[in-house]
């Protein structure tokens, strides 16, 4: 059986991937790969001796990821994620009225958008029913949420809403 400093080097590449392809941002990557490898190191004792380590990690993974996005699924926590993601050094925002901003090419960005589209977004984040355990509305807010961000930086950027 390998030890820890050896998977560790044989896995480090495809456990990162495998979290950057779910969708978190590249700035939390590494964070979860640490966590996913101290749960690793912690539990070696509990893998069956017939999954390879890496289908292991990847399981490990996949439940951070998951948590990762479940912290983040709060109502109300949009505009902050929104706050957190622009990069301050990218763009020439000020501290006063930054909020505004954001919130004004927030709204005007989701006008834009097709009206079952802006629905979606609205009961996902709302207090409306909708299946947030579905891992497809959970894929299409996080593509619909990427998209907001790019309009909301774009029209930031260019100074107008």
């Amino acid at each position: 059986m390998p030890d820890f400093t050896t998977i560790l080097n044989e896995t480090q590449a495809a456990i990162r991937l495998a979290i950057a392809a779910r969708g978190i941002p590249l700035s939390e990557v590494d964070d979860i790969a640490q966590e996913v490898y101290l749960d690793f190191f912690k539990a070696q004792d509990q893998r069956p001796a017939d999954v390879e380590p890496i289908r292991w990690l990847k399981g490990i993974a996949r439940n951070h990821c998951l948590r990762w996005f479940h912290k983040r699924s709060r109502p109300g926590t949009f505009l902050a994620q929104l706050d957190e993601a622009i990069d301050p050094a990218s763009t020439r925002l000020e501290d006063d009225g930054t909020s505004e901003d954001l919130l004004l090419a927030l709204r005007s960005c989701m006008a834009e958008l097709p009206s079952r589209t802006r629905a979606l977004l609205e009961q996902y984040y709302g207090e409306g029913s909708c299946d947030r355990a579905s891992s497809g509305v959970r894929m299409a807010v996080l593509r619909l949420r990427e998209a907001l961000r790019q309009c909301v930086l774009s029209r930031v950027q260019r100074g107008g809403p």
